[in-house]
C-alpha cells in the first residue's frame, strides 16, 4: 500500500531484522534442546528446512497470486505468520522457562 520510497525500505529493514532473529532465535533454541552428540544433525536438518522455506514459500504464494491478488498473498502470509506464533508458543515457548 506504500506510495513513498522510504516506507519501502522501512519495510526492508524490518524484514530483514525480523529475519535476523528469527534466524540467531531458532539457532538458539535447537543448541539449547538437544543433546550434544546430535548438534551437528540438528543444525544440518535447522538450515535444510530454513532453505527448504525461503525456497519454496514464495513459489506457493506465487501460484495463488492469479486466484487471491496480491492483496490476498499478503493476507495469506499474515496468517501464516499468526499460525506459526501461535505453534512457537504451543510447542516450545510456554514450555522455555520450565526446568527439565
Amino acid at each position: 500500500q506504500s506510495h513513498q520510497a522510504y516506507s519501502i525500505l522501512l519495510a526492508g529493514v524490518l524484514v530483514g531484522l525480523g529475519y535476523g532473529a528469527i534466524q540467531f532465535g531458532g539457532q538458539a533454541i535447537y543448541v539449547k534442546i538437544t543433546p550434544p552428540h546430535r548438534m551437528g544433525l540438528a543444525s544440518s536438518t535447522f538450515f535444510a528446512f530454513v532453505d527448504a522455506g525461503i525456497a519454496i514459500g514464495p513459489f506457493i504464494f506465487g501460484l495463488f497470486v492469479p486466484l487471491a491478488g496480491y492483496r490476498g498473498i499478503y493476507l495469506g502470509a499474515a496468517i501464516v505468520a499468526a499460525v506459526s506464533i501461535f505453534l512457537y508458543y504451543l510447542l516450545y515457548g510456554k514450555n522455555a522457562g520450565r526446568p527439565k
